[in-house]
């Protein structure tokens, strides 16, 4: 199962971790993994060429992948929304591979 934890302050996007494994296939045929890799990294991969400052992540070899930012600027909110948007979409047609928490912090 991929759970996706999203962290809130009001409106505004604080954190977005993805992490674990859909289960859906074997290794390397995952399609819901690979969709969700490919959302956060695209996500990522826009804020270094839109944005560039104010934020962090962290990827590591267990398949976590954690943006997290300051930012409250448009944006930067819209890039996390927008990846947001498409984890949903992902849970709309995977819900049992893809779990999404939001948590107001």
């Amino acid at each position: 199962m991929i759970q996706v934890n999203v962290d809130f302050h009001g409106k505004f996007i604080k954190k977005l971790e993805v992490k674990g494994h859909a289960g859906y296939a074997e290794a390397g045929g995952d399609l819901v993994c690979a969709g969700a890799s490919c959302i956060m990294y695209g996500t990522y991969n826009a804020l270094v060429e839109l944005v560039n400052e104010g934020f962090d992540y962290r990827l590591d070899e267990t398949g976590i992948f954690v943006i997290r930012t300051a930012n409250e600027d448009e944006i930067t909110q819209t890039i996390l929304k927008t990846a947001l948007v498409q984890l949903e979409t992902m849970h709309t047609s995977y819900a049992n591979y893809i779990r999404i928490k939001k948590t107001e912090v």
